[in-house]
Parts: C-alpha cells; structure tokens; sequence
C-alpha cells in the first residue's frame, strides 16, 4: 500500500506517466502494477527499470495489482509473471467481506524472511525440476524471466502440447500429473536446495513436487471455481473452495500461524458463507463472506 499511494504521489506530482521512459517500458496498466511490485522487492523491470535494494523478500505484485486495479462491486481475477488480466466477475450485492485481523506480525526481515522466500523458491524450483527432468524449457524459451519459467509457464506448455481445452476437468488432472511425474523423477531431496550455489541444504523428498500440486491446485483450478461462485452466487461452492484452500494453505503451504490458521475455521463456524486467510503469510489477515 505504501508503495502504491507514493507512486501515486510522486507520479502525479512530476508527470512520470508521460515521460518516454515510462511511455516506452510500462505500456499497459498490468505492467505498471508489475513494476511497483519490482520497487518493493528490488528485482529489475526488464533491462531499462533495474532495481535496487528491496525488501529481500520474492513475492509478486498481488498486493500492489489489487490495490490499483479495484473497482467496487467487482471481483477482478489476475495471473502473474507476467500480470495478466484474467477476467471481472459481479460480486453479489447481498453479500459482504468482513476481515479478521490475527494480531500476529507477519514479520519479513531477519530469520522470518528465510520462511517467507522458501515458498517462492520452492515454487522456483518445481519449475527448475521440471526442465531437468524433461530437458525442455517451455514456450520455445519465450519466458517471463529468461532461462527461468516458472510453474504457471511450464502448465500453459504441457496443456498445449496435450491439446486441452483449460477449463476441462479431466485435462486438468492430466495436466498436475504430467507435470508432477516429471518433477518426482529429480525430487530426490538431493538435488535441489533453496540456497543457490550451497550444495549442503536440500529440500526434503517429495518437497517440490508438494508445492507444485499446491501451486496447481490453487492457481489453476480453485481460483476459478471461487471467482466463478461469486459470478453465480453460489453458497455451496464459495464454501467448498474456499475451505479446501485454506486447508492447502495450512497443510501444504505451510505459511500461516495458529492465529491465521484459527480464524476461517472460527468464522465458518460462527456461520460464514466462505473463508480464507490472506496474504504474504506468517501473520496477518482472514477474510470471510457474509451475508447481509
């Protein structure tokens, strides 16, 4: 949010968004929620937009695309690396968000920021897995970072060299098992560790291909479902969905704390429609739907 409403500031106050360099690097609003997100974790925006010291941590741009892309009464469905705008659902009228602060401090400096990142490493190397398992790099090496496709690349690859349609159940299920196949076969708790160029951390067996289904899962399959439930005003699926990710979240993920892993299951039992915590992890907020 910070870094948002001073881009703002700043933006406005010295007409940044007309000069060639933003004209010529940030041409739609994706890749400017893209870049604010570079600001935060001083990752580079391409060649031109090279980034500085950031936070330390490799989350996304989630946050800052949420909070510049809003509109009331909408519900907006992104994918990220690149951030791409999926689609704008009707948010039911008669329902409403209520947010359930934890009280615990999603801390990202210190020894915290090692838990944080370890989830986007190993989502980084579920994708590293995968290219070394098949001796492929997807999309003919046209990737967001290159020679780095991530796992959201390396599924739009495999569904297209399967021939299936994204919204098919069952392609859905031979898509997580081509692709989580392939990782088991170098998932050896050998190879592979969250400290590039220290050969004595490893992940533990079976860890990357772990994240990977918690990837898909999520990513691929329950965001849809949930963005879909708000489309049609569905209870039934809200709840579902909603609990199976939260339960993937503490189970899988593992990137919450008592407090955060409490409060959904609280709020669905005090008798909200749907709940999840939200965020970075390892603190912070819930979120739960209730009607009227």
């Amino acid at each position: 949010a910070v870094i948002c409403y001073m881009w703002m500031a700043l933006a406005e106050r010295n007409g940044i968004q007309k000069l060639p360099r933003f004209t010529d690097n940030l041409q739609t609003p994706e890749e400017l929620y893209s870049y604010l997100g570079f600001i935060e974790n001083g990752q580079n925006c391409g060649s031109v937009l090279v980034g500085d010291k950031g936070v330390g941590t490799f989350g996304g741009s989630e946050d800052h695309t949420a909070i510049m892309s809003s509109q009331p009464g909408k519900i907006k469905m992104f994918s990220y690396c690149p951030t791409k705008h999926e689609g704008t659902f009707d948010f039911p009228s008669d329902w409403t968000f209520v947010i359930g602060v934890s009280g615990a401090i999603a801390e990202k400096t210190g020894n915290a920021m090692a838990d944080y990142n370890n989830a986007a490493f190993l989502a980084r190397d579920s994708a590293a897995a995968w290219c070394k398992s098949t001796g492929t790099q997807p999309l003919g090496g046209k990737t967001f970072v290159e020679r780095q496709p991530n796992l959201a690349e390396i599924v739009r690859h495999v569904r297209s060299e399967l021939a299936l349609p994204s919204a098919d159940a069952s392609g859905e299920a031979r898509v997580r098992a081509a692709v989580g196949e392939a990782i088991a076969k170098v998932d050896d708790g050998a190879t592979f560790g969250p400290r590039l160029g220290d050969a004595s951390v490893h992940y533990a067996k079976g860890a990357l291909r772990e994240r990977f289904e918690q990837f898909f899962d999520e990513s691929e399959v329950m965001v849809l479902r949930i963005a879909r439930a708000f489309a049609d005003a569905d209870i039934e699926a809200l709840a579902r969905w909603s609990d199976e990710s939260h339960r993937q979240t503490v189970e899988k993920l593992r990137n919450t704390t008592p407090e955060t892993a409490w409060l959904p299951q609280e709020a669905r039992r005090l008798g909200a429609l749907g709940a999840s915590a939200f965020g970075a992890g390892f603190g912070g907020s819930c979120w739960a739907v209730v009607q009227k």
